[in-house]
């Protein structure tokens, strides 16, 4: 069987079946790379094949073929593969942010149970790459604006299909948002794109009754404030109601039992408008 450098390098593109086959007898998805593998050199050549690869499964809607090629992405950038970090200076982030715009384009034409495969190891896959070095995560951290604006789009849809989803990204950007230093953290929030997406995300608080789904968000803006901005997302979000202070005594050290107490007095309030 061909190698998956092979795989990834022939000069007409991947072919999705012998990916299928290769990714199957490696034990994937989550199975361990083999030797083949260990010896790949990332070129810029095989960078550039599976980058197209990967945008041209999305941009004709086969989201099987895409989920093949991220298990493909995850095995590369196992730490047994010395050279995966040339693949960060050919520009990674940027790639996988086009992914994210591709994905979000395609919601809504795509069916739903495919979408939220694809995204779901969308995000897995990065999830993955962000533990393998620091210039990887460092790397994967320059998705945090476009994943919280994701998160914008897809909040939006209110469709129950998608909470899943909103789920498993916003537990990416925390789990991301936990390893960075607050100074880098109060970096992204000082965009204003990203304030004012944050803030449409906390929009939606009320009106999704799903507590995983608000827990989630909650701990995100939680990992993105201090005191003083998280002070101003309250008053923009809850006024000066007694919701903004009991948002406000969410602590810390108890934010799992503290964010509980909110959310249910925030849900009790929102009842008739939650879907």
């Amino acid at each position: 069987m061909s190698s998956l450098e092979d795989i990834l390098s022939r000069t007409g593109g991947v072919k999705m079946d012998e990916l299928r086959k290769y990714l199957e007898s490696t034990g994937a998805p989550g199975g361990p790379p083999d030797s083949d593998i260990s010896s790949s050199k990332c070129t810029k050549k095989f960078y550039e094949v599976l980058k197209s690869s990967v945008l041209k499964s999305l941009k004709s809607g086969s989201l099987t073929d895409f989920v093949l090629l991220m298990e493909a992405l995850r095995q590369l950038g196992s730490p047994s593969v010395s050279n995966f970090r040339k693949f960060i200076t050919f520009g990674l982030s940027k790639m996988m942010s086009v992914c994210l715009d591709q994905l979000l384009l395609l919601a809504d034409s795509a069916l739903t149970f495919d979408w939220n495969k694809a995204m779901e190891s969308f995000v897995s896959v990065i999830e993955d790459i962000s533990s393998y070095s620091e210039s990887a995560f460092t790397s994967i951290c320059l998705l945090i604006p476009s994943l919280i604006h994701s998160l914008v789009i897809i909040s939006y849809k209110l469709n129950s299909q998608y909470i899943s989803t909103v789920v498993e990204i916003s537990r990416l950007l925390n789990h991301l948002l936990s390893n960075c230093s607050l100074v880098k953290r109060s970096l992204v929030l000082s965009s204003q794109d990203v304030y004012k997406d944050v803030i449409m995300i906390g929009e939606r608080l009320p009106l999704v009754g799903d507590f995983e789904y608000q827990q989630n968000l909650l701990e995100m803006f939680f990992r993105l404030t201090d005191n003083d901005r998280r002070t101003d997302v309250a008053l923009k979000l809850f006024g000066a109601y007694k919701l903004s202070k009991d948002f406000m005594n969410i602590r810390q050290p108890e934010f799992e039992t503290d964010s509980r107490v909110f959310l249910n007095k925030l849900n009790t309030a929102s009842g008739s408008l939650q879907r």
